[in-house]
């Protein structure tokens, strides 16, 4: 597990039971209220995208995710 100062533009996090792509990530300090991180995210399987506040902190689950380019075979003519 890590926390919230570990994350970063295009770390994989596992969300409410699904993996999401951060695409946004601000820390944020609003007048006499206590700091939190912002972070827009991408559903990788629904491709929707949401917006969620995190405590300064707090933990999350990043997911290691190995890209893997798949390759279309040529056709014969």
């Amino acid at each position: 597990m890590a926390n919230t100062g570990d994350v970063s533009v295009g770390t994989v996090l596992r969300f409410n039971g699904e993996l999401c792509q951060v695409v946004e990530w601000q820390h944020r300090t609003p007048g006499n209220l206590r700091a939190f991180y912002q972070g827009k995210m991408r559903n990788l399987k629904t491709g929707k995208t949401l917006e969620n506040r995190f405590r300064s902190g707090e933990e999350v689950e990043i997911a290691r995710v190995d890209y893997k380019t798949m390759g279309i075979p040529l056709q014969r003519r």
